[in-house]
């Protein structure tokens, strides 16, 4: 509260309105409103304003009033920084408790089956690495902070993992940003203790020993033998001097189970809406938007009607295929690619197939085929079984394929051949580009290229448990791999440019959507009956005929449907009508476009 009033004139108005604000001050801030003592009164009980009083009673009422407020003043702030500590350390223990309830959704998902369902996985609340984590969901960044040690590092591992940032890059970071903070705060000095906050949280890999040539997985019953039951070589690597060095393995297949991580996507209820998003939410018109759409995912439902079909597919056409919701299940040591006996590497996903939906509230038992795989053309080789190479490398042809030698690039050449789309669905939900993007996000965790597998299942590992976290995290934040703005599903990528398009490339496009809806179908049969009674005796060929069809077509239409509305036929709709007029010369364009969540960009 403002002082200077008490150093105005007496019979000045600011004068009097500083006391009257002292006095509404005081009111509102004293323990009893009905007892406020007032010293700036005269011996006979009146108040000073207004009133005439000597000097000397005049100067020791102004210093008795000036006493008494310092003292209010001093009172209240005092009162103000209690009240003020009290709601800081409110907040501190709401924010605490706040971590404690996060930290213990977090470990309940992760590693507990709800509901006291027997034969769930448990944690031990005595382990270090509990402890260590319950501690961090509960210490505040710094005193009287909102913001928790784990909320803090969830976001900056976050941001680490979307931009690729490197281990040294971020410890700079880190520094940087504590010495910002006051010095008792809790944020990780470096990368290493920034890692140690966010254990695994249950998700782990296992490592298998492979024999050489891949005959088999050291496990079951090969799990303590010295070389391979089939081609004898030694499970151990051989040193120059021809001796066993032994415990260091020749191959190893680096394996990340699937359950804990389909355990994970059930557990949360955001989530596991979205993976029933095929069954519930799908738009069923006959149309081919989604894989299951297409015949083989119909096939699945028609011979096994209680089967869910369990993988990313399940998603919405733009979660789909991105970052978050891809898998790395198997990661085999180099230098050379597996060969022919992939299946030796799958045993393990295989063996793996009781789960909680966190969304219906209920268990399931998870099933899972294999409707189709991704791959380059090389992988198809192993993948199918049959040769890709050479005069007979098309495996959907066989004996029928068609190859020309090219002598100058020394390369065979498949003309003609095209595989069947319409069994998987959209093609887009097979291209390899996603994974390809993947495979450099796998690459760019290597830090030390003489262990490249152990870097790469580390970070995957860590930004899983970063992106769990985020799901009950209270502070709200994008996790990688997701797309910008999930709200908006169809719309312009860029800005509108009006284009000017000629008269040949207006009729190309306007036929091509002609030819193209079934609405129009009626009006082609009867155009084409036309043209055969026309030229019935000329007998024309069939590509003379097609040719003249797309030629007269659009003219011929619209002035059918001009003579309908004329003679008022019942059964012209509103989209007959449209149709049936040109479309402009002028058309909106734009560099890209949303359709259901995917990017389309076009070209020049």
């Amino acid at each position: 509260m403002e002082k200077d009033w008490i150093s105005k004139e007496r019979d000045s108005l600011e004068y009097e309105v500083g006391i009257k604000k002292f006095l509404i001050y005081a009111e509102e801030n004293c323990k009893n409103p009905n007892k406020i003592p007032l010293p700036l009164l005269s011996k006979t009980g009146r108040s000073s304003v207004g009133s005439t009083v000597p000097p000397h009673e005049e100067e020791q009422n102004a210093d008795a009033f000036k006493s008494a407020f310092e003292a209010a003043s001093e009172a209240a702030a005092a009162s103000e920084a209690a009240a003020a500590a009290s709601e800081a350390a409110a907040a501190v223990s709401k924010a605490a408790a706040a971590g404690a309830s996060q930290a213990a959704m977090v470990c309940e998902a992760a590693y507990r089956n709800p509901g006291g369902k027997s034969g769930g996985d448990d944690y031990d609340k005595d382990s270090q690495n509990f402890k260590r984590f319950v501690a961090d969901a509960q210490q505040p960044l710094f005193e009287g902070s909102d913001c928790t040690k784990l909320d803090s590092v969830l976001k900056l591992h976050n941001w680490k993992a979307r931009f690729g940032v490197s281990d040294s890059a971020f410890s700079d970071l880190l520094s940087t940003v504590g010495s910002f903070l006051p010095q008792d705060n809790a944020l990780p000095v470096n990368a290493y203790e920034a890692k140690k906050t966010l254990s695994n949280l249950g998700l782990e890999y296992t490592k298998f020993y492979a024999c050489p040539n891949e005959y088999v997985l050291y496990r079951g019953v090969n799990e303590t033998a010295s070389e391979c039951p089939k081609c004898k070589l030694s499970r151990w690597k051989v040193g120059k001097d021809g001796r066993e060095r032994y415990k260091i393995p020749e191959k190893v297949m680096w394996y990340f189970p699937i359950i804990p991580r389909f355990k994970r996507m059930f557990k949360s209820s955001s989530t596991a809406e979205l993976l029933i998003w095929h069954s519930n939410q799908r738009i069923r018109d006959s149309q081919m938007r989604h894989p299951a759409d297409s015949p083989s995912w119909r096939n699945i439902d028609y011979r096994w009607p209680a089967f869910e079909i369990l993988v990313t597919y399940n998603l919405p056409p733009w979660l789909c295929m991105k970052r978050k919701f891809m898998m790395l299940t198997i990661l085999v040591s180099g230098p050379y690619k597996p060969g022919n006996n992939l299946d030796v590497f799958l045993q393990p996903l295989v063996d793996d197939l009781n789960v909680y939906d966190a969304f219906t509230k209920t268990f399931f038992t998870l099933r899972a085929t294999l409707l189709w795989t991704i791959n380059d053309f090389p992988a198809y080789d192993n993948l199918s079984g049959c040769v890709n190479k050479g005069y007979l490398g098309c495996p959907v042809c066989g004996d029928d394929t068609i190859a020309n030698y090219l002598p100058y690039s020394r390369k065979i050449c498949y003309q003609g051949h095209r595989r069947e789309l319409r069994l998987c669905g959209p093609v887009f939900y097979r291209w390899m580009y996603p994974f390809e993007r993947f495979n450099k996000v796998l690459k760019s965790y290597v830090r030390n290229r003489y262990f490249p597998e152990g870097c790469i299942a580390k970070a995957y590992l860590k930004e899983k448990s970063v992106e769990f976290c985020a799901e009950f995290s209270r502070i709200s934040f994008k996790t990688v791999g997701l797309p910008k703005d999930q709200g908006k599903l169809s719309g312009p990528l860029s800005a509108t440019t009006v284009k000017s398009v000629e008269e040949k490339e207006r009729n190309e496009a306007h036929l091509h959507v002609l030819l193209n809806n079934s609405e129009v179908f009626p009006y082609i049969k009867m155009h084409k009956e036309l043209l055969e009674k026309i030229y019935e005796v000329k007998k024309k060929t069939i590509l003379w005929m097609i040719g003249e069809h797309n030629r007269l077509f659009a003219d011929w239409f619209e002035n059918k449907v001009m003579t309908e509305l004329n003679e008022k036929v019942k059964g012209v709709s509103e989209m007959i009508r449209w149709l049936a007029g040109k479309p402009s010369f002028t058309v909106l364009t734009f560099d890209g476009y949303l359709v259901d969540g995917i990017r389309y960009f076009t070209k020049e």
